[in-house]
């Protein structure tokens, strides 16, 4: 006996007669359990290429066929899987070459005689080149054709008898039946992975759900992205935090390339990101954009960072698509949004998966609104509510730290002591809200002239500190000089009109003695603030 085998690729082919042979497919010949199981084999076989094998041994041995072939085709892809036994060599050679379309059941059907499903060609079609053939097409539920079972060198030379022509066709319908067991199957095998999937994303996401919260902002912000990514089954991740001007905010980012991440920086309005959230998109409360129906603004792809274009087959992921999952407050409130795209399989999420994706988004909204709550707290715990400068309690820790890497790197580090000449008199004359406003204009004063890295404090009253490291005392002077006569020159606004103030200022710097602790820093400072007033006011003096 002849066994042919094929499924996408050719297959040796054993031509000895005799028992079934292997041959170097190994999906050549079906198991020795599933050969031995006779027509009830059908239902318990393990996919398409030994299904083919068992209908093959099946129209041979309970039907006593001199040839037999079956092929059927897959639903995923549409290739087919096929067996062939009992052909001649010649007839093998022709099998096994070809590459089995549907359109060959169509090419084989026109001129054959028929009685249903079963057809007889006498093989004049010299587009086959195997003789006589009896065919009989196996059709699904919906009577689509599906498979084909060929019965070579039909002694009769014609259509089967009756009899004949009814086992065939329970063969072809056992075989439709045990090809839809098979991808009923695989379906279920599919979706039960599907579940388990999403169930371990779930689990994870759950698992980091818990961990954003006590965190500070920036490093909930980074846990999103980074959760997103490595849980979440997406490459790229950035997250933006909204503020009351109605600006988007990037904050975290995590495959976005380093030559895009100041660009996408920049503050993008609200109102020009909703392009990518638009009523039509929205998949449950996320936003799906697909390119193929929506076109990206020129002003907002300016603000975002686009993926290399490549080639993507119909369905698939494009680098202009982008799931857009908004962070809502507890009033409902959009506070911010994470955008995603690349996703690791290149197929557009289900519902089920971006469901799992907001549920974590939402206790991610959560942490969010308690980091904001505390990282508030903690600015006002630290800031003076006047004229929002460093606070004493928060000055001191600060300047602590400073002395520390003083002594450490041995560097330097100065001081100015500034003081509102008059304050007190101001407030008698004006009013205590002009004199609310002088402090005020210093402090704006002090936050445009100091360099990023000094920090400027309100002591309290009329008293303010500025730390400047890696200043010398004689370089201090300078910078306190220059406070000086810009506050001199403050006019109306910010102050009323015929109202002027001078700031006097003190200078201590650390050279000479590595070992200053604070107190003794901002003491000798303070006495010479003392001696610049006691000059006569509107000046600078050094320690």
């Amino acid at each position: 006996m002849e066994v042919v085998s094929r499924d996408r690729r050719p297959a040796s082919v054993a031509l000895n007669r005799g028992p079934l042979q292997p041959v170097a497919s190994p999906l050549a010949v079906a198991p020795a359990s599933r050969r031995s199981d006779g027509w009830h084999g059908l239902l318990a076989v393990g996919d398409e290429h030994e299904l083919v094998h068992l209908i093959v041994q099946l129209a041979r041995e309970k039907l006593s066929l001199p040839a037999a072939a079956a092929i059927l085709w897959s639903d995923d892809d549409g290739s087919a899987a096929f067996a062939a036994d009992g052909f001649e060599p010649q007839q093998t050679r022709i099998l096994l070459r070809r590459e089995w379309r549907q359109q060959d059941l169509h090419d084989l059907c026109a001129g054959a005689r028929l009685a249903g499903s079963v057809g007889y060609s006498d093989g004049r079609n010299p587009w086959w080149g195997l003789g006589p053939l009896v065919f009989i097409t196996v059709r699904d539920d919906r009577a689509n054709p599906i498979g084909l079972i060929l019965v070579g060198n039909p002694a009769t030379r014609r259509l089967p008898a009756p009899h004949t022509r009814v086992t065939l066709e329970l063969l072809a319908h056992a075989a439709a039946g045990a090809l839809l067991s098979i991808q009923q199957r695989r379906a279920e095998e599919a979706r039960i992975r599907t579940v388990e999937t999403q169930k371990r994303q779930l689990e994870a996401l759950l698992e980091a759900s818990a961990q954003v919260h006590g965190l500070n902002l920036d490093e909930v912000l980074q846990r999103i992205a980074r959760t997103m990514t490595a849980d979440g089954g997406f490459q790229r991740a950035a997250v933006y935090l909204r503020d009351d001007e109605d600006m988007l905010h990037a904050r975290a980012f995590i495959g976005v390339p380093r030559h895009d991440m100041e660009r996408i920086r920049a503050p993008v309005p609200f109102a020009v990101f909703a392009h990518l959230m638009r009523p039509e998109m929205q998949v449950s409360r996320s936003f799906i954009f697909d390119h193929r129906r929506h076109e990206v603004p020129s002003e907002l792809l300016a603000a975002l960072s686009i993926p290399e274009e490549r080639g993507c087959a119909p369905g698939e992921w494009h680098p202009l698509d982008s799931l857009t999952i908004p962070l809502q407050g507890r009033d409902g409130q959009t506070i911010g949004l994470v955008s995603m795209d690349e996703p690791h399989d290149g197929r557009y999420p289900d519902l089920a998966r971006v469901q799992v994706l907001e549920l974590f988004a939402g206790a991610c909204a959560v942490a969010v609104e308690q980091a904001r709550l505390y990282d508030e707290v903690q600015r006002l715990a630290m800031t003076d509510p006047l004229t929002g400068l460093h606070n004493r309690r928060s000055f001191e820790g600060a300047l602590r730290r400073e002395l520390a890497r003083v002594r450490r790197a041995d560097s330097a580090c100065s001081i100015l002591f500034c003081d509102l000449d008059g304050l007190k008199q101001l407030n008698d004359a004006q009013g205590h809200d002009v004199g609310d406003r002088a402090l005020q204009a210093v402090a704006q004063l002090l936050r445009a002239r100091l360099r990023e890295g000094d920090l400027s404090a309100r002591l309290g009253g009329d008293e303010f500190v500025v730390m400047l490291p890696d200043t010398h005392a004689h370089e201090a002077v300078t910078v306190a000089e220059e406070i000086r006569a810009l506050s001199a020159a403050l006019g109306s606004p910010p102050l009323p009109p015929g109202v002027s103030i001078s700031v006097s200022v003190g200078v201590a710097g650390t050279e000479g003695r590595h070992a200053v602790s604070p107190e003794e820093l901002l003491s000798s400072a303070d006495r010479a603030l003392y001696s610049a007033k006691t000059a006569g006011r509107n000046q600078v003096d050094v320690a």
